[in-house]
Order: structure tokens, then sequence, then C-alpha cells
């Protein structure tokens, strides 16, 4: 008896969804090839095509995608567990240069810590993942590094790259301790759109003043980003670390836009307490622009208030009705 499998080819070769139904949940029209990884019976020398023969690795799985093809890699997560096999792990830095090419991970569509996750432990490799390409889009999976010197997580270098429920995490204390660390760092990237994400993490103390987020001048200046609803989580042993750093004359251009995203210094489980959560560079040349967030853990917003604008905020002590401040209220 014929079963509806039969007549698809996606389904009777062992794909547990058809090829239009990814399209859907990525919001594509079509999709070209799927390339699935599973961290614990996965091969390199897999074809990768099917989930029952499929890649170890995402360093396998990339290489045999086609650039400007809309191929998919799906990410089949090895367990619920908090380290390795749970996790497809990396001895190399990745760079995403192709164009039109997606990673999603076979998880609920949470932005805290999916266990379809990206991960290293090879020291020196900063930044881990860097997106080169345009057109890409990544949702439900987790980047993270454990390596002792693995400063940024991830690196974005390009345009218009969409990322929805990808946490982007740094976990290491070593690398805590280093300036120059981040979780994601745009690096002259423009018209990058980020929805649900979750940038740094607060499973390990920071002491230097590193940033979950640096918006770093690169060929180009960081321009037209946007992040909805995102949190920026904190955890720190030193009045330093910040939530995002703007360290260049002329860096940005135009305006990079917060919508609802949450600064959330865990001041309640013995974090320091922050004199600020921003540093902006003195001449920023672009605006940053945030509008419905809030900050915990951090007295001021901004070393350098030039060219930051907030919802009803005057300055870093001036509130109208509170808007802006999360406040802990009276009984």
């Amino acid at each position: 008896m014929l079963k509806y499998r039969d007549y698809a080819p996606a389904l009777r070769f062992g794909a547990k969804i058809m090829p239009n139904d990814i399209a859907g949940m990525i919001g594509l029209p079509y999709i070209g090839n799927i390339f699935y990884i599973d961290p614990i019976n996965g091969l390199d020398t897999n074809a990768g095509t099917e989930q029952n023969n499929a890649f170890k690795t995402l360093t396998a799985a990339y290489a045999a995608t086609t650039d400007n093809h809309h191929d998919v890699i799906v990410i089949v997560p090895g367990g619920p567990g908090t380290g390795e096999p749970y996790a497809t792990v990396e001895t190399t830095s990745l760079t995403w240069s192709k164009n039109l090419t997606h990673l999603v991970g076979n998880v609920a569509g949470t932005p805290l810590s999916s266990r379809a996750r990206v991960s290293t432990a090879t020291a020196g490799l900063s930044p881990f993942i860097t997106i080169s390409g345009q057109g890409n889009s990544f949702h439900n999976v987790q980047f993270i590094s454990n390596a002792t010197t693995d400063y940024i997580t991830v690196r974005v270098s390009s345009n218009r790259n969409f990322f929805e429920n990808v946490h982007f995490a740094n976990t290491n204390a070593v690398a805590h301790d280093n300036a120059g660390a981040a979780a994601l760092e745009l690096y002259g990237a423009q018209e990058n759109y980020f929805v649900n994400c979750t940038i740094g993490a607060d499973t390990v103390s920071r002491t230097a003043a590193n940033a979950n987020l640096r918006l770093t001048l690169g060929s180009d200046t960081v321009a037209r980003n946007v992040f909805d609803g995102c949190i920026f989580p904190m955890m720190a042993d030193a009045d330093a670390p910040l939530f995002i750093k703007q360290p260049d004359s002329v860096g940005m251009d135009r305006w990079n836009m917060f919508r609802g995203c949450q600064f959330i210094n865990c001041i309640g489980s013995t974090s320091t307490q922050q004199t600020n959560a921003f540093s902006v560079h003195a001449t920023p040349g672009g605006l940053l622009v945030l509008q419905d967030c809030i900050k915990i853990g951090a007295t001021g917003w901004s070393d350098n208030l030039t060219n930051v604008y907030l919802l009803a905020v005057s300055s870093n002590a001036t509130y109208a009705d509170g808007i802006g401040f999360a406040v802990n209220p009276s009984a």
C-alpha cells in the first residue's frame, strides 16, 4: 500500500518534514538542498542529505552547500545535556562567506541556550564564527565558545542577514577577563536584523571592560542594524563590563536601533552594579536609538550620551516618570 511519503521524495528518503515546510519556517517561498548535522550519530564522511546519514560538524555541512542556492542546514541536537557530545563541536574557525545559505536548529524556538548548538573548545579562534556572506538566515541555534583565548564568538561583517532565536554566548572566565571579548561583534555590518535573540551569558562572571555586543568600524561603518526583543544578560565581579561597546571614531553611520530589548545585569544574584550600560565613542558618527528598552544593574545608560537617543530620557540621571528604567517597587 502506497503512503503519502512515497509520493514525497524528501520524506521517502528520510527527511522528517518536506523541503517546502522548512521554506515556510524560515520565510522563503522555496529552498535548495537540505543537509543534516547530528553531533552524536553523524560522520563528516557521510553525504549529509538525510538525518540517518548526517554530518557531524557544521564545517562539513557548510562545505556541502552551494553559494546563492538557498541551501538549508538542519542541526539535530544530540540531547538535552550541557556538554559534549550534546553540541556540534568545531575545532577550527568557520567563515560563512556564502550568500543565501541558511541554518536551522531542529528544536523549540527559544532564545536562550538552545541545544542545537555550535561550540568549540579550541584556543585561539577569534572570531570563532565569521559571517561575511549576505542574505543568510539563522534560526533556533546557539553559538558558544568555551575556549580559553577565544574572545569574539561571532563576528558579522556583512549586510542583510537575519537572526531569529539565536543565542550568542561566550562562557569562559579567561576570555571574560579580556577587554576585547564579545559574544557578538558587528564589524562594519549593515542592515542586519536580530529578533528574539540573546547576546551574552550570565553563567560566568566578567571582570574586564568587554561587551555583550561590540559595534566596530570595519571596511565600512556599522549602520541600520535592528535588534527586536533581544536579551543582553550579564554577570560581573567588577564595575567594568558593558552591554554595548562602540570604540571607534565615526564607527557608526545613520542609526542602529534597539526595540523592546532587556539589558539585565543580575544584581539580585550577587553581580556587581555597573556605572554605565554602554561605552560610546565621543564622536560615534551615527545614532544609537533605543525604544521601550530597560536596563537593570547599571546606573547610567552610557559614558557618553552623544548620539544616544532613548524614549523619555534626558540624561543618565533624569527619567520621565521612570520610563526606560526598571525599578524595584515598594510594597
